[in-house]
């Protein structure tokens, strides 16, 4: 097992209240896997994401245990923290024009990893900074390096933070939404490199999105969350075929398929996500859920074992609705 997350809490503090991002949540990740994190926006999946690193502001409140090879991100030094982000643990943000620093050249930023990790000369980081940017397939390379990010297209910024974050051949490889604001067939080049570059490195793949169909082509778990909670953790296969919680399902039935009538208006979701700042009493998804008992609007589900390969929350499962 490389990661495992026990009882993790991220609560951002306001003037008002206490806004549980991420709300007890427990998951493990093994060497070579690819997780996927699927939720709305706001469900706490990026919020999820950056505690694993220590990313978050720090005014948040941060609890729990963040284990991984051994040693608990949340107790961490600050020194040993520095060493782990980009060695052990490396991170591709959702927007590249924002994560890039816009003053630097972007070979400035690729080989910034080996002078600070491996301590190399800045001859030998700037080649090693042109191969890997001829891993992630682009074009002259060599005058890539002396770019700035505004000169490259999305496609091509989102591919030098690739080659940012498989630079030191991390354990670990955290993928924020990777293809946000991509056409399809670029969205697709990325993710079939992204996947390739993992398997070849031997690296474990935490993939946060909301495409499921991103998830049913290259996930082997996924992890479902709603309201800063886990609703269901299951194998994908046994997620696609048998989805036990009613969000899940909802999910899915919002999907288009190719099979289906062309006339057949899309299901959605009814209603809006809980404020998370003045969340419901028993389980989030009470009012949009079509399934309800009286015991959800009471009392918050916990995760409960169908099987070795499936969890889920839901009262009205238990109840056999």
């Amino acid at each position: 097992m490389l990661l495992q997350v026990s009882n993790l809490r991220t609560y951002f503090k306001t003037r008002s209240s206490l806004v549980k991002a991420v709300d007890d949540i427990s998951f493990e990740l093994d060497q070579g896997q690819t997780l996927s994190i699927v939720g709305e926006s706001g469900s706490g999946k990026t919020a999820a994401a950056l505690s694993l690193m220590r990313l978050i502001p720090g005014s948040a409140q941060l609890s729990g245990k963040i284990m991984f090879e051994d040693q608990d991100i949340v107790t961490m030094g600050r020194k040993a923290l520095f060493g782990l982000r980009g060695d052990k643990i490396a991170m591709v943000f959702q927007d590249p024009m924002t994560a890039l620093n816009p003053v630097l050249t972007i070979g400035e930023q690729l080989i910034e990893p080996y002078l600070i990790h491996r301590k190399m000369n800045r001859k030998q980081a700037f080649n090693l900074g042109i191969a890997l940017l001829q891993k992630v397939r682009i074009q002259d390379a060599e005058k890539r390096m002396h770019c700035y990010p505004h000169e490259l297209s999305g496609g091509m910024r989102q591919r030098v933070m690739i080659a940012m974050a498989i630079a030191l051949h991390p354990p670990l490889i955290i993928a924020d939404e990777p293809t946000t604001a991509l056409d399809v067939s670029i969205a697709a080049e990325l993710l079939e490199l992204l996947k390739s570059i993992t398997r070849e490195q031997g690296s474990a793949l935490l993939l946060i999105t909301h495409n499921l169909g991103i998830v049913a082509r290259y996930a082997d778990k996924v992890m479902i969350m709603y309201a800063g909670k886990i609703v269901e953790k299951a194998s994908k296969v046994n997620l696609y075929q048998k989805p036990q919680h009613p969000y899940t399902q909802g999910l899915l039935a919002s999907v288009p398929k190719i099979s289906a009538d062309t006339g057949k208006k899309l299901t959605p979701i009814p209603g809006n996500p809980p404020d998370l700042a003045t969340p419901p009493k028993g389980c989030a998804f009470y009012d949009r859920c079509p399934f309800k008992i009286t015991q959800c609007g009471r009392n918050v589900p916990k995760l409960t074992k169908l099987n070795d390969d499936h969890e889920v929350a839901c009262f009205a499962k238990e109840a056999g609705r």
